[in-house]
């Protein structure tokens, strides 16, 4: 399953949320694409479902609100990459 979030910064729901809109169906309009979005296994996957050689998300950092005289100082971005994986049993 793959899913690039092209909304706003401003008008996206917090990241729980947007899981439980991914698996019940959403459906996303920008400019002129039509994407729908549709897996319910979101909800109920478990650790064994994952190839975790080959799971992973992706995070981009980026500054959605700064004042006047930081501007200039806050122009930066980056991207974090995450392993999707099962922490090791103690």
């Amino acid at each position: 399953f793959e899913f690039y979030e092209t909304r706003p910064p401003g008008e996206r729901p917090p990241l729980w949320d947007c899981i439980q809109q991914l698996s019940e169906g959403l459906t996303l309009e920008v400019g002129d694409k039509h994407n729908e979005y549709c897996e319910p296994r979101l909800q109920t996957a478990t650790n064994t479902d994952f190839d975790t050689s080959r799971s992973w998300m992706a995070v981009a950092w980026y500054p959605i609100l700064c004042h006047a005289t930081t501007a200039n100082a806050v122009k930066g971005s980056f991207i974090t990459y995450h392993r999707l994986r099962c922490p090791n049993p103690k």
